[in-house]
């Protein structure tokens, strides 16, 4: 029997032939996702090296110092302990009432799918009223951006009264 009539040996040709489409259709969203997060995670080593004043336009190398200073300074260690806190605090109440929620769903017959939809609108809800919000600052006419800009120039026009796009251009800006 020859490799080509091994049906074991086409499989796995197959395979590897799916596998590497597979990466081939992956690697343009993964070199995306690589750059939108090791540029800034470099660019934000490379700053935390540096001092920086903008204002004044000082910039010079630093090195380690930045992290020499925050080491002695005990609002840095006080931060750091409440932050700590906080986190594990958080996640451990998230991770426990998460595991009572499923546990309580996976034993519950009756209204199952209406529980089931309450969590999921608890997980959508605050994305729509964030939404809302920025629709409602924005609003043409009525909104608090375009109220705050009455009266001033936006990308070189002078909004008039009752002009509704004062708070469109402000995104614009």
């Amino acid at each position: 029997m020859t490799a080509d009539q091994n049906p074991e040996a086409a499989r796995r040709r197959r395979q590897g032939a799916r596998r590497r489409q597979g990466l081939l259709l992956l690697a343009p969203a993964l070199l995306v996702l690589g750059a939108l997060t090791v540029y800034p995670t470099v660019w934000v080593l490379w700053l935390s090296l540096q001092r920086r004043i903008p204002i004044f336009g000082v910039e010079r190398f630093e090195g380690l110092g930045n992290f020499l200073f925050l080491s002695g300074d005990p609002r840095f260690w006080n931060a750091m302990r409440v932050t700590l806190t906080f986190t594990v605090a958080s996640v451990g109440l998230e991770l426990v009432g998460g595991l009572a929620v499923a546990l309580a769903l996976r034993g519950q017959r009756i209204g199952r799918r209406l529980a089931l939809s309450l969590l999921l609108l608890a997980w959508a809800l605050p994305s729509v009223v964030t939404a809302k919000v920025f629709e409602w600052l924005y609003h043409p006419a009525a909104g608090l951006v375009n109220f705050l800009l009455g009266g001033r120039q936006i990308n070189g026009q002078a909004k008039r009264p009752g002009a509704s796009n004062a708070s469109a251009r402000s995104v614009e800006a």
